[in-house]
């Protein structure tokens, strides 16, 4: 599963300067330039056809919509020169009303009459426009043409999916006027092999047969089919496949009631073939809660379906089905281990990874009632503050897989901004993969205080677009992490800004097993106790690096006791790094990575880490650059954790099968080639795992008696932990050093 990390750099964000640019809608690789079709003010819009009961509108919203500029619009970038440049905006139908408010999908494709591939493009119609949608097609990028309307059903306002198959552009209806824009009641496959001269023709029959089925919403051509999901709130999706390239199209049924979840897998949002199977993710309309049919709130999963129809279940709810039970391979539950992760939002190919995007709902936490939940979650959203859990579960999640069954993760929070609520567009191009996003938040927005809601600039809001690239170089790091902007976050960071993990370590910064040893009887006693462990006959003095820095309380800690003339934190993410600053005022702290460190050599006295070098890829890498930045005679000293060869752990650590270490021994060996001397290994498993997961326990049980954590919760947390604690086979306490003679061995 190791392979080129990847780096994630912003080429576009607040809206092109535009916050009431909401969501990229669509994005295509056309000719050699990246295209993005643009949906604006969609908060508004939400506001005026769908409202939700909200405590206050997050955004501002206007006296009547059409006060806002609606005009949909199209950009293109350039990777090489980093330009964008806007080549269309939807024309006025009055002086208010634009034809376009959205442009929803977009696909190149060179029908049989055409002389070269062209840009085509489904639009979305405002209800006062009275209009009927369309599709627009451009050969040249800068030039788009309205083609013939597809139907003359005036209730019909917009198509969301374009997809080719066979030579053909296949389509389906997928909202109504003064309705629900993802449902149409005329779920039909449309197609068309000659858009410019031909009328569009329907290539199934309506819902397949089943008027539960209100929408086809995603189509993709899969081992010589067309494969369609449905929407169906009562039953669940449907996967249909065809051969619509006759005169008598053939359709077959291989997926029905949501595989076997039911309802709760709503609607099939998303599907991408790789290698030999269709990966295919699913999700609640409305942002995973579907209101109007009382369907969720529930998070997404993942299946993954062959030719000869069957399936396995990647991410998601193990259930009986009628071929046996069950169980995702991941080792995954819904959404990623995220609940608040409603959509598998797009999933596309790029380079032979499998990129899913989702949405995420966390950050409208602090505008729901808190009446239409359960006691039980009432209680925990009670006790934990709304707030902080927007922000530990706000911006969506990009993961990506190269085999479908173990997931690393790009980002957790939306690239650092809670408001970038989905991952609205993955493109493979030969820049690398295209992240566009959906973040409605934007040019202000509605803020609590203690006399009520106000309404403040916010410069994060407005859709976002991002470039991931393959980083082969661990050194190449250093060019972008010195941009604030820029991260790569491991699941560590979702983790630790868990409330219910702050309380246990009593706030203080923490967040490792600590050393366990009698008469220790708290988190935080128990972690000061592992650093006392590991500087045992060390002084602490000099210059001192925390690597992997995590919320502070190493630092803090050694400041305390042991005053260093100067203490540098490291750490990937941004957000954790502000909470050092907080818990560790006295000290450096400072955005690199673990095997790039961005300093010279011989400047540390001491690099410390604690439970964190197994994360690093690689901990050899690691190891070489800590080797270097000591001076002649400094320490390393280490906490570091040991895996089985078979860990079915979480993916919180994307680069555990490349840090695999056989024993203590090869541990040994690794720090004497890379030139340390003076290793000292010891197995602290029992004293620090075992105290860890006993006291853990205990504390999550006593918050179940009182109602703070739900019994639901509580069996999923003491099932993680156990998994986990099974898959260690040392916990190990290390000191090295380096040689005072600087002569390093080759």
């Amino acid at each position: 599963m190791n392979g080129p990390r990847q780096i994630f750099r912003q080429v576009a964000a607040a809206g092109l300067g535009d916050g009431l640019n909401s969501y990229a809608h669509s994005m295509a690789w056309f000719g050699d330039q990246l295209y993005l079709g643009i949906t604006r003010a969609n908060l508004a819009m939400l506001k005026v056809h769908n409202p939700p009961e909200l405590h206050v509108w997050p955004v501002r919203p206007p006296a009547d919509l059409y006060d806002l500029d609606m005009r949909a619009q199209i950009w293109r970038y350039h990777p090489p020169t980093g330009v964008w440049h806007r080549v269309f905006q939807s024309p006025l139908v009055t002086s208010r009303i634009p034809r376009d408010i959205g442009y929803r999908g977009m696909v190149v494709f060179q029908a049989p009459t055409d002389r070269v591939p062209a840009l085509y493009i489904c639009t979305w119609s405002p209800s006062r426009a009275k209009l009927p949608p369309i599709i627009m097609r451009s050969e040249n990028g800068a030039d788009f043409h309205a083609l013939p309307s597809l139907s003359d059903d005036p209730t019909l306002n917009t198509y969301r999916i374009l997809a080719s198959y066979c030579d053909m552009l296949v389509t389906s209806p997928t909202g109504r006027v003064h309705g629900n824009q993802n449902t149409s009641n005329s779920a039909i496959v449309l197609a068309n092999p000659d858009p410019c001269r031909q009328p569009w023709r329907p290539v199934s029959s309506l819902g397949f047969g089943d008027p539960n089925n209100l929408t086809v919403f995603e189509m993709t051509e899969f081992a010589g089919w067309l494969y369609a999901g449905t929407l169906n709130p009562l039953e669940g999706y449907q996967i249909w496949k065809g051969r619509v390239d006759s005169a008598r199209p053939e359709w077959r049924q291989i997926i029905h009631s949501g595989a076997y979840r039911g309802p709760t897998n709503e609607c099939a949002l998303s599907m991408c073939p790789m290698g030999d199977a269709l990966y295919v993710g699913s999700g609640i309309q409305n942002g995973g809660y579907d209101r109007s049919f009382n369907v969720g709130p529930a998070a997404a999963e993942i299946i993954r379906i062959y030719p000869d129809d069957s399936w396995d279940l990647l991410v998601g709810q193990p259930r009986m089905t009628p071929n046996g039970f069950k169980r995702p391979l991941s080792g995954m539950s819904p959404g990623f281990d995220e609940f608040f992760n409603g959509y598998i939002w797009r999933l596309a190919v790029h380079d032979g990874w499998l990129y899913a995007g989702t949405y995420k709902w966390g950050t409208f936490l602090p505008y729901l009632p808190l009446n239409r939940w359960s006691q039980l979650l009432r209680a925990r959203i009670t006790w934990q503050g709304v707030e902080p859990l927007a922000r530990a579960h706000g911006g969506f999640d990009l993961w990506r897989t190269r085999n479908g069954v173990d997931w690393i993760p790009v980002t957790l929070d939306g690239f650092g901004n809670i408001y970038n609520v989905g991952a609205r567009t993955l493109v493979p191009s030969p820049y690398g993969v295209f992240v566009g996003t959906g973040n409605p938040f934007g040019p202000e927005i509605a803020t609590r205080a203690t006399d009520g809601w106000h309404y403040h600039p916010n410069h994060k809001g407005g859709l976002e677009v991002w470039q991931g690239q393959p980083l082969i170089a661990s050194r190449e790091l250093r060019s972008v992490t010195a941009t604030p902007s820029v991260t790569l976050l491991p699941r560590y960071d979702s983790e630790m800004l868990d409330p219910i993990a702050s309380e246990f370590y009593e706030c203080s910064g923490f967040y490792n097993f600590g050393y366990w040893r009698p008469g220790i009887h708290s988190a935080r006693q128990a972690c000061e106790a592992l650093v006392d462990e590991l500087v045992t006959g060390v002084e602490p003095r000099g210059r001192l690096l925390d690597v992997a820095c995590g919320r502070g309380g190493t630092a803090a800690y050694l400041s305390r006791r042991f005053s260093p003339s100067s203490i540098i934190g490291i750490d990937i993410s941004s957000r954790l790094l502000q909470l050092c600053r907080e818990t560790a005022p006295g000290c450096q702290f400072l955005q690199m990575d673990a095997t790039a460190l961005d300093f010279p050599a011989g400047h540390f006295n001491i690099v410390i880490s604690l439970e964190a070098a197994f994360h690093f890829d690689t901990r050899d890498i690691f190891l070489s650059e800590a080797w270097r930045v000591l001076v002649p005679g400094g320490y390393l000293l280490l906490s570091d954790i040991l895996f089985r060869n078979k860990p079915r752990i979480r993916s919180a650590t994307p680069h555990l099968r490349a840090n695999l270490v056989t024993g203590l021994a090869d541990y040994e060996s690794r720090c004497v080639e890379v030139g340390f001397s003076e290793v000292c290994i010891r197995d602290a498993t029992e004293t620090c795992v075992g105290g860890f997961v006993q006291h853990l326990l205990e504390f999550l049980r006593q918050k179940m008696l009182t109602g703070a954590v739900a019994p639901f919760e509580f069996a999923a947390r003491a099932r993680r932990l156990k998994l986990m604690s099974r898959s260690i086979s040392h916990y190990i306490l290390v000191s090295a050093r380096k040689p005072a003679a600087m002569l390093r061995r080759v």
